[in-house]
């Protein structure tokens, strides 16, 4: 696996990932704004022929819902499909590259479980989609002892298992993972396609304006 790890300066992370190389792209390709880190997403494209590429699931390749719930703000996934990045799947797929998806959901949980509401599954959305995608795998996630809730488990092991040399995740600590293996994450800026606007839940959630915007 090459490694990437060094190519990079973290000014902060959480507000993307700054590339210190330029990359050449493959004649006629592009890369659409949906990134904070638009060379990473350049040098994931340069890889060679059949390299393993990795797509995050949830508010990666799905847009994303902010709602109000018990009085705080909540993202979840929309089952709707992120355009731009699916377009950037096939891009891979064209230039012949192997394309997985690894998706921090757990294995076999239930679209109408109330612990795990969503509105469609992975294997579904490849299929509805027509995604050219090899595998699907589940990174799960891990009790946080400190608090006791549930994270998302580090994707870097599996990506290694997976000999995936980039990883597409909304989530920063996810990239931050793939750079901790050597490998390019590319930190994707979520979708929303419904939320309410600062103004309205400072007021309660009255009369709640919705903006669609792509952050």
């Amino acid at each position: 696996m090459k490694n990437f790890k060094d190519w990079y300066f973290l000014e902060d992370l959480a507000a993307g990932v700054q590339a210190d190389v330029k990359a050449a792209l493959p004649p006629g390709v592009t890369v659409p704004p949906v990134f904070h880190n638009i060379e990473a997403a350049k040098m994931a494209l340069s890889l060679p022929n059949g390299t393993v590429i990795a797509f995050d699931f949830d508010q990666t390749l799905t847009s994303t819902t902010v709602m109000l719930v018990d009085g705080k703000m909540e993202e979840h996934g929309s089952g709707e499909p992120y355009g731009e990045v699916i377009n950037h799947l096939f891009t891979h797929n064209k230039l012949g590259h192997k394309v997985i998806v690894i998706t921090a959901r757990v294995v076999g949980a239930q679209l109408n479980d109330p612990a795990h509401p969503h509105k469609i599954s992975c294997e579904e959305f490849v299929q509805q989609h027509n995604l050219p995608i090899q595998a699907i795998k589940y990174s799960g996630k891990a009790v946080d002892p400190t608090t006791g809730k549930k994270t998302a488990v580090p994707k870097g092991p599996m990506m290694k298992e997976m000999s995936a040399q980039a990883l597409y995740d909304d989530n920063a600590n996810m990239v931050a993972s793939a750079h901790a293996i050597g490998a390019l994450g590319v930190l994707v800026k979520k979708k929303i396609v419904a939320a309410p606007k600062p103004a309205a839940v400072q007021t309660g959630g009255q009369g709640l304006a919705w903006d669609w915007t792509i952050r």
